[in-house]
């Protein structure tokens, strides 16, 4: 009976020891699986096929967004500050795109893509106007072009001249910022259906850019 309590004890001295650092790693398992989440609660798909190359965003909720051509790049907003991976853009791009960089913002973020030639972009919503899911293509020919934004001009007072664009916006991100460029951009992001501007249009002080959804002005130059 002497032997019972001594093979028992061994056990019992060794198994809260085991099960402890064994409890530790399934809660930090669980802990690190909750911060990916966290941070990556967004996902970025790449596809390439002979129409050009697709990307699709996929977010958690409803998020208002913005695509605008600038020089020989193409940039997108998003009104979420979770982190987008763009390594399968640079994965399927190919000699598509000379560079791809993404920005953090003070309200959301920012995706950079520099194009090696000339592609024209579009970007739709696939996910019956709820803004979880964008997709921007780029390719030889238009693949899906935005309803047309107006621009409405005030000059009845010359000093207070301005414009007026109509849209409807239930969220929306004022990006701005200085990098990679001396002009400063103001962006406005909204939710789909997609409206951009298809031509730049030019003022005394400042410009539409064109866009493939939402509003990007930039300072004259």
């Amino acid at each position: 009976m002497a032997a019972v309590p001594q093979s028992e004890s061994k056990p019992t001295e060794s198994k809260p020891t085991e099960a402890k650092p064994a409890e530790s790693k399934s809660a930090e398992t669980k802990s690190a699986e909750a911060g990916s989440l966290e941070t990556t609660g967004t996902t970025v798909e790449a596809v390439r096929d002979s129409d050009g190359l697709r990307l699709k965003f996929s977010f958690a909720g409803p998020t208002p967004a913005a695509s605008f051509r600038r020089g020989d790049a193409i940039w997108l907003v998003f009104d979420s500050k979770k982190s987008l991976d763009v390594e399968p853009i640079r994965a399927k791009a190919g000699t598509m795109i000379g560079d791809v960089s993404r920005f953090p913002l003070e309200k959301g973020q920012a995706i950079r893509i520099r194009l090696n030639r000339p592609l024209l972009h579009s970007l739709a919503s696939d996910d019956r106007g709820k803004g979880t899911a964008w997709t921007l293509a780029l390719a030889e020919k238009m693949q899906a072009p935005p309803q047309p934004l107006m621009v409405l001009r005030n000059i009845t007072d010359p000093a207070l001249a301005n414009i007026v664009v109509p849209l409807l916006i239930r969220a929306c991100c004022i990006a701005c910022w200085t990098r990679m460029s001396a002009t400063t951009l103001l962006v406005v992001t909204a939710p789909p259906p997609v409206r951009g501007f298809i031509k730049r249009q030019d003022f005394v002080d400042f410009a539409l850019l064109d866009s493939a959804h939402g509003i990007a002005l930039a300072r004259a130059e």
